[in-house]
């Protein structure tokens, strides 16, 4: 069994840690299900519950596991596959061994049909993570190239502008003013009218 205990210090795992991974691999199992302690009366209890010792020690646990199965199922068959389930679980995800796992069924509940062949293959899939190692080389740098200056053509000659003269402004002959001619008022009298 393995130590948790390393130079660099413990590694420490609750129980309710060890609980929820058993509870994971409860559920992957057919024929199991989960009830709520309302569903059961006044003294009803929920399913599935555990009761975990653990040894940080020795990196070892025991857990009494809880269940409600599906009826009709193969319950000794589903207990069977429960205990394999939660030893898979605690091996691969925390590093446990399993010192006993003890399944009582505790309720069943009309619901679909499991067969044997159900449970033929393994119910959790615990399998360790796959990698392939990779040879890292060292990152090759390139030389960075001299920046090329931008070829810029030389400026020619300025043309010189030639600007024409402006035309001669014509001169504005204006008529001398002529005199004013006098007006002459004629007084008109109407007839029979009185000429003072």
């Amino acid at each position: 069994m393995a130590e948790s205990t390393t130079s660099l210090g413990d590694t420490i795992i609750e129980p309710k840690v060890i609980e929820k991974l058993a509870a994971t691999a409860v559920r992957s199992v057919p024929g199991t299900v989960e009830t709520e302690a309302k569903l059961g009366g006044i003294a009803g209890r929920s399913f599935p519950r555990f009761h975990v010792q653990v040894d940080n020690t020795h990196c070892l646990a025991s857990v009494d596991a809880f269940l409600a199965v599906s009826w009709p199922s193969p319950t000794t068959h589903v207990a069977a596959t429960v205990r394999q389930a939660i030893a898979d679980a605690l091996a691969v995800y925390a590093g446990f061994e399993t010192s006993r796992i003890n399944v009582e069924i505790g309720q069943a509940r009309p619901g679909r049909r499991v067969h044997s062949t159900d449970l033929r293959r393994p119910a959790f899939y615990a399998a360790r993570p796959r990698y392939r190692e990779l040879n890292a080389w060292s990152p090759q740098v390139r030389q960075q190239h001299a920046l090329a200056r931008p070829a810029v053509p030389q400026p020619g000659p300025l043309r010189p502008v030639t600007v024409r003269p402006a035309a001669a402004l014509k001169e504005i002959t204006t008529l001398p003013p002529q005199p004013l001619r006098p007006i002459t008022v004629t007084r008109l009298f109407a007839p029979g009218g009185d000429a003072s």
